[in-house]
């Protein structure tokens, strides 16, 4: 639009009255005059319009621009901290481990040297979710010497308690008692509540920023040789274990399974433990938790091993190599707008997928990550 820079005033004088004022003489106007001064009549503005130019059309002067707001960033930090792990022990307290109860004080001697400069927790809960006087539904069982729920490094006495506790004295001579746990040994079933009660009676043991590691110590396979149920079919099933995980964490931390476990093929064993069953020719293999130990990219030793450290310091290693790679961001950041910075300098590629980022590698323990994102 064009702009006027010159404004023409013309003012029109009537006829009559231009007349009139040539016939006055100067006396005459003189005493035609009011009393009263005149009032100041303001010339017209000369000052043109404020225009805003068209889209694309650079603005010349006297003319107003919009300034779009500027994007709403905003910058959160994490810390790659020390190496830790929250780990969950499944003890099978079914009447058939009655005799192993009385080794585990043994052959979990090395505890507190394998699990030495990790951040760790450790619970314990039991395969008997029946409901039953002994039952505990995936809650953690009170740590011997009255430690609370679950040890930590700064607990005293770690090793002897969780000894202590790992052993079930329900067990301990049930069958003279005929007071035994259930002998549906539910490994899956035990870890599913265990979860969904995280915020509950499990409360603080389910770190945000910790894997979780699950180690099974059991004879079976998730159910007793009476019970027909296909696993797939119901709580055991190990695919609602890992649903419910993604569930209550997404993608923030890693789960990962270990086994106490009769190996499949390992007939030797089985033949052992099925002397402390009901039915001694019925040879049992913990075939699902096998698979599911291997499906997370865990380990699992033998019941019969003498020694159970080595699985110990199997997760020990395990933990001390994944450390956190992915880190979840309070807000979902605009596509295209993410910046990370790891400090000290480390440059690591990285990608973000929704509102986590990433990383191919882990960045190493002490070093800040920084990331900057547009709201």
């Amino acid at each position: 639009m064009d702009v006027m820079r010159n404004t023409i005033v013309r003012t029109v004088v009537p006829t009559f009255l231009a007349l009139g004022l040539i016939n006055c003489s100067a006396k005459n106007f003189g005493s035609l005059a009011s009393s009263e001064p005149e009032a100041a009549i303001a010339p017209p503005s000369l000052t043109p319009p404020s225009v805003s130019p068209p889209s694309g059309i650079p603005c010349a002067s006297n003319c107003s621009v919009s300034t779009p707001p500027a994007p709403s960033m905003k910058t959160e930090s994490f810390s790659q901290s020390t190496p830790g792990v929250d780990l969950l022990v499944v003890s099978d307290n079914s009447a058939s481990t009655e005799d192993l109860q009385k080794s585990l004080v043994n052959k979990f001697g090395g505890f507190a040297t394998a699990m030495q400069g990790i951040d760790y927790q450790i619970g314990i809960t039991t395969t008997d979710v029946s409901g039953g006087k002994w039952s505990t539904q995936g809650s953690l069982v009170n740590i011997a010497g009255g430690s609370g729920y679950y040890l930590n490094p700064a607990s005293p006495n770690v090793s002897q308690y969780f000894a202590d506790t790992v052993q079930r004295k329900e067990t301990k001579g049930c069958f003279m008692r005929f007071d035994c746990p259930s002998d549906d040994s539910q490994n899956f079933g035990a870890v599913v509540m265990a979860m969904q009660k995280h915020q509950t009676a499990n409360a603080g043991f389910f770190r945000d920023n910790k894997n979780l590691a699950v180690l099974f110590i059991t004879d079976g396979d998730n159910q007793s040789p009476s019970d027909n149920r296909d696993p797939k079919n119901n709580v055991n099933n190990p695919a609602l274990v890992l649903s419910t995980f993604q569930a209550q964490w997404g993608n923030t931390k890693s789960l990962r399974a270990y086994g106490v476990i009769v190996k499949p093929g390992d007939k030797k064993c089985s033949q052992k433990r099925a002397n402390f069953t009901v039915d001694p020719s019925t040879l049992r293999y913990s075939n699902y938790v096998d698979q599911f130990v291997q499906q997370t990219g865990g380990s699992s030793i033998s019941l019969c091993d003498a020694d159970y450290s080595p699985i110990l310091n199997a997760i020990a290693q395990d933990v001390g190599v994944n450390l956190n790679r992915s880190f979840q961001l309070s807000q979902m950041p605009k596509a295209d707008s993410v910046q990370v910075q790891v400090i000290p300098n480390a440059m690591i590629n990285y990608h973000v997928v929704g509102d986590t980022v990433i990383f191919d590698q882990a960045p190493p323990v002490g070093s800040q990550i920084k990331v900057t994102y547009e709201e």
